[in-house]
């Protein structure tokens, strides 16, 4: 349930209404959720509104930045603060 929840809050951002891109937007949430994992090194709980809001924010930033990969300040300090408070267990 929770990652039908992150699709909800993504494309609620977005202003999308339809189903017509969830197939694109699924995957896009599980490269987004990998990557916060494996590569940010987060021990993400999504059954936290605070995780699930944060992978939302941080697909979308996938979604958008196609042409400006610029990452934005919120975007960068919202990262810190989950590498910092919940930091991926060594070995996981």
């Amino acid at each position: 349930m929770a990652k039908e929840d992150v699709l909800k809050l993504l494309k609620f951002k977005d202003g999308i209404r339809t189903n017509k891109r969830d197939d694109y937007l699924n995957p896009l949430i599980d490269s987004a959720i990998d990557e916060l994992k494996n590569i940010k090194g987060i021990a993400l709980d999504l059954e936290k509104e605070s995780h699930k809001t944060f992978v939302a924010d941080w697909a979308y930033y996938k979604y958008v930045s196609r042409d400006n990969p610029v990452m934005p300040q919120y975007l960068k300090q919202q990262l810190h603060d989950f590498q910092i408070s919940y930091p991926k267990a060594k070995g996981c």
